[in-house]
């Protein structure tokens, strides 16, 4: 049975169909994006809060790390989990763009069954 367009919007238990001309790389950023504004629909500020959070984990951390580790950590600070872990993809996504962090490789993850996730590094 195919949900009704509002219930897909509100649960995402499907993501929006891509544009036809999107890239499987812009697809991940938009519903990152999406799901990083549900997180501020239920948690005003949350997005600032995580960027500053991760950001402060990368200068403390001298070995790379995956943003598993960051999120764990942020939310040990108090940050409350947002209804979709996709949100730290924006977070990521920001922390990149701004030059604070930077990729250095692969790592096993654990919230993935140790499938290799992206390790990062602070730049700066």
């Amino acid at each position: 049975m195919t949900q009704p367009s509002f219930w897909r919007q509100w649960n995402q238990t499907e993501p929006p169909d891509p544009a036809p001309t999107e890239t499987p790389r812009a697809t991940g950023h938009r519903l990152a994006a999406l799901s990083a504004q549900r997180a501020e629909n239920v948690s005003p500020g949350w997005a600032e809060r995580a960027i500053a959070l991760a950001a402060l984990y990368a200068a403390r951390t001298g070995t790379p790390w995956l943003m598993e580790d960051a999120r764990t950590y942020a939310e040990r600070q108090g940050l409350p989990p947002p209804p979709d872990k996709r949100a730290w993809g924006a977070v990521t996504l920001a922390l990149r763009r701004a030059g604070i962090i930077e990729s250095c490789g692969t790592g096993a993850a654990r919230s993935s069954h140790g499938s290799p996730k992206v390790l990062w590094r602070r730049t700066r």
